[in-house]
Formats: structure tokens, C-alpha cells, sequence
């Protein structure tokens, strides 16, 4: 069921661009909620801008995040069998639903990195040992190099692009 929003937050609400999936609803629920009518596709997916994707989560909550994140990631913990045990299922059970969703565990594993390194760069101002450390990388190195494949920069460069950015911005 979807719930309505007070009208504060619904201005402040990111809207998807475009939304598609294998199973439309039945009625104008989703689209009401989503701002947008969702389309048949082979797969489900939902595109963003590209600015809506920095914005941070308004229930971004760090002591919560403190409590889950070390259950999974840290440590090099994370591994298929650590996320199966986690939700009850078996690896056999897992790994199929992946395949059926076009994905793999390796890939929904480097993009939660990803997406925590990015947060962390922007919101914190963590080390890069334990950035590296926090999504379970073994070695600072690693990551380092990992970073640059997702975004195209070191760290030094990424964070001087938000500098200014942010000196743009006003």
C-alpha cells in the first residue's frame, strides 16, 4: 500500500525520469506515488537524474547505519553465503533470484561499495583507510583502485570537483 506524503516532503520528493516493469499495476497507485507511469519492459528499472543521485537521503540516519553496515560488509565479510544466512536463504536459493533479476552478487556488491564509498566522500570526512576498510576491501589500495573505475578519478580529484562545485554553487 502506498502511503501519502505531507505535502512538505512531497515538494522536496525526487522523482524518477522513467520507470519500467515486467508486471504493470493494476492501477494508478504507483504512478500517482512515482510521478510518473511506469512502461512494460523486459526488466524492472527506474532511471534517475543524474543530480537527484547526489542528493542525500533526507532518513539517512548514521547511528542506524552504524548498526547495519558492520553486520555485512566490514572486515572483507559480505560473502554470498554471509548475505544468504543473513536472509534466511540458501546460497542455491540466492543466486538464482540474481540471475532472474540480470545481475550477479559480485555486481549488487561493487555497486553498494560504490555507492557508500560516494556517500562517505561527500557526507564525511572519513579516512580513506576506513572507507576502504567499511565496504570490506582487505587493502586501501584496492579500493583506491576500484574508485577510480567507478568514477574516473582519484580521490584527491573527485574531492577537489566537489570543492568546486560547491564554490560554483554559491
Amino acid at each position: 500500500m502506498l502511503r501519502r506524503l505531507p505535502s512538505k516532503w512531497r515538494e522536496m520528493m525526487i522523482r524518477p525520469l522513467h520507470v519500467e516493469m515486467t508486471a504493470l499495476p493494476k492501477d494508478s497507485a504507483f504512478a500517482d506515488f512515482a510521478g510518473t507511469a511506469p512502461e512494460a519492459g523486459a526488466e524492472n528499472a527506474i532511471t534517475f537524474s543524474l543530480p537527484d543521485l547526489h542528493v542525500p537521503f533526507v532518513s539517512f540516519h548514521g547511528a542506524m547505519r552504524s548498526y547495519f553496515e558492520p553486520e555485512l560488509l566490514p572486515g572483507g565479510a559480505g560473502t554470498i553465503e554471509d548475505v544468504s544466512e543473513k536472509l534466511g536463504l540458501s546460497r542455491r536459493t540466492l543466486q538464482p533470484k540474481r540471475a532472474e533479476e540480470n545481475t550477479t552478487f559480485q555486481k549488487q556488491r561493487n555497486s553498494t561499495r560504490e555507492i557508500l564509498a560516494i556517500h562517505d566522500i561527500r557526507n564525511t570526512d572519513m579516512s580513506t583507510n576506513d572507507m576502504a576498510y567499511l565496504p570490506g576491501y582487505a587493502e586501501r589500495n584496492s579500493f583506491l583502485r576500484a574508485f577510480a573505475v567507478w568514477t574516473g578519478k582519484s580521490i584527491t580529484e573527485y574531492r577537489k570537483g566537489l570543492e568546486e562545485e560547491a564554490r560554483a554553487q554559491g
